[in-house]
């Protein structure tokens, strides 16, 4: 799985020592027996696993998508403010919002194509 996600990642030589680490990172967390992570499906190719492994780590370690979501309100039964996690259309912006944070990052890091 780690070789997959370096090799997914295909970032420039002076960044292969990120490469190797968010590829270690991501390997780690995502084949944990009864996570649900998408490491240990076999539902989807090597390849797959490794890109969704990779976006994952690089959006929870490398952009403020964890910022995002501790900005949004925290609520009780207070019916004038949304519970997190209620408030999908937020929620699906800061998502959206971090997916072009990684895309961005992968941008910057990856080896240009020749």
């Amino acid at each position: 799985m780690t070789q997959a996600i370096v090799a997914y990642l295909a970032f420039a030589p002076q960044h292969q020592m990120l490469a190797e680490a968010i590829a270690k990172e991501a390997a780690e967390r995502a084949v944990v027996v009864g996570s649900g992570r998408v490491g240990r499906t076999r539902l989807l190719p090597l390849e797959e696993r490794a890109a969704l492994a990779a976006r994952a780590q690089i959006r929870h370690a490398h952009t403020d998508y964890h910022h995002q979501l501790d900005e949004l309100p925290m609520v009780g039964n207070d019916d004038e403010l949304p519970m997190v996690g209620n408030d999908d259309e937020l929620y699906r912006a800061i998502k959206a919002d971090a997916q072009d944070a990684v895309h961005a990052f992968l941008l910057a890091h990856r080896a240009e194509e020749t």
